[in-house]
């Protein structure tokens, strides 16, 4: 039996029924001393079959006569043997075999897992989604794994051909971004290193700290970390939208763990004051290894709840990355998409408005505040915007471009007429992101 796939399995169990996000799942499994191949061939499976549950459970539904019942591990492990079958280069028979073992292994119900597989192996071109004329929702959703709910959702901001694009990107595996920290080195002299090493990569689009490494893992520039921090290039570009500058005093509301901080930290040549504040004392730690590891000393990590931060002064700027539903990051955490609904996307706004306008009471005149999130939703973005506007009328949306000039920035095309910046997978390659620049008259 193959150890490898029982972790995996393990791990995708943690992730669907022990509520561990896939990240934190694959931590507690993946170890620094395992094998390459073997911590490729866990992750491969685990965002995999996480990726593709909705299909994969579809596919499973015509073949268990008891779907609802079937135990767990079992139906896990079909989903892996199915997914290996159908997107990886694993042959029939290996996953087949692999399958029945961990379920002896188990002492599960090897029978069923070798006959559902085998009757799918005869069948699988008889199986036929509906049909994208006749219901465009539902052959959405099962094809590229997304919740009805959601994909009936953004048909009612984007036609069908986008709503594909997006729900496609989301499923692709995004690049691996690296931001330079300029207060160590340059861009050019990490370039040249992974030049050296023969690594492909290619220059962000629009952040000028960032490199995209091509079908690149991250071991090979591990040892890096500190001249390089990873993170997407759409979250480098929040850094920017702040307009940091020197001998500011800046308030980071929702800090760790400290990319943005500690971007901030960088662009002002590390001569800012910023207060860093988290909730979470295990985030906290995570915040403080970074500042360290990337030499940030402008930053100041503070334990404390934001709607409770009454600092006793006024800042320059204030930088709001809320906590929100992370559907625009569903391509590096593919589990998100399973754990919201309307609903939570509702409780998640009154707290972000909250949030808002809780730090906007922090900003001094004429100073900048920067809402963002990791989502699209309008619940999150244009509409808390909206009614923070109407509640405080001294504040408005800064949408000029002398911030873009001064630090020579080229992304006028991600922000719209009414200020608001949207990156989107689909269309940038970067994760999704909304941000907006606001001030105090």
């Amino acid at each position: 039996m193959d150890k490898n796939r029982l972790n995996a399995l393990n791990i995708i169990y943690s992730i669907f029924n022990g509520g561990l996000k896939t990240k934190e799942a694959m931590s507690k499994v993946i170890s620094d001393d395992m094998k390459y191949q073997d911590r490729s061939f866990i992750m491969e499976l685990v965002y995999g079959c996480v990726r593709n549950k909705i299909y994969l459970e579809w596919i499973l539904r015509h073949y268990l006569r008891d779907f609802s019942h079937t135990d767990k591990h079992t139906l896990y492990n079909l989903m892996m043997a199915l997914y290996q079958i159908t997107h990886m280069r694993i042959p029939e028979w290996a996953a087949v075999n692999e399958a029945v073992e961990i379920e002896k292994e188990r002492k599960g119900v090897p029978s069923l897992v070798n006959g559902v597989l085998r009757r799918y192996l005869k069948n699988a071109n008889g199986l036929k989604l509906p049909g994208l004329s006749e219901d465009p929702v539902k052959h959405i959703a099962i094809n590229t794994s997304h919740p009805e709910w959601l994909i009936k959702k953004w048909a009612r901001r984007f036609s069908m051909d986008e709503v594909i694009a997006l729900a496609e990107a989301n499923n692709k595996i995004p690049p691996l971004t690296l931001r330079v920290n300029t207060l160590k080195c340059s861009l050019p002299e990490v370039t040249d290193i992974l030049k050296k090493r023969g690594i492909q990569f290619e220059l962000s689009a629009y952040s000028p700290d960032g490199i995209n490494l091509t079908n690149t893992p991250l071991y090979p520039v591990s040892d890096l970390i500190g001249n390089v921090f990873l993170q997407d290039e759409a979250s480098q570009l929040i850094s920017y939208l702040l307009d940091p500058l020197p001998n500011q005093v800046i308030l980071d509301a929702c800090a760790a763990p400290g990319g943005k901080a500690t971007h901030i930290a960088q662009i002002s040549g590390n001569k800012s004051s910023i207060e860093a504040i988290e909730i979470n004392s295990k985030r906290l730690k995570d915040l403080e290894d970074n500042i360290r590891n990337l030499g940030t000393v402008a930053v100041k990590p503070v334990l404390g709840d934001i709607l409770l931060f009454k600092p006793g002064h006024k800042f320059d700027r204030i930088l709001l990355d809320a906590p929100c539903s992370a559907l625009g990051v569903i391509r590096r955490n593919p589990d998100v998409k399973y754990r919201h609904n309307r609903t939570s996307i509702k409780k998640l706004a009154k707290r972000q408005l909250a949030m808002l306008r809780h730090v906007s009471g922090l900003l001094k005149k004429n100073g900048v505040l920067v809402y963002s999130v990791c989502s699209t939703e309008p619940e999150e973005t244009v509409e808390i915007v909206k009614e923070f506007l109407n509640i405080n009328g001294d504040f408005y949306i800064i949408n000029n471009s002398e911030f873009m000039e001064r630090f020579k920035l080229s992304i006028s095309r991600l922000i719209n007429d009414a200020g608001h910046f949207f990156t989107y997978p689909h269309i940038h390659n970067m994760d999704g992101f909304f941000a907006v620049r606001l001030s105090r008259r």
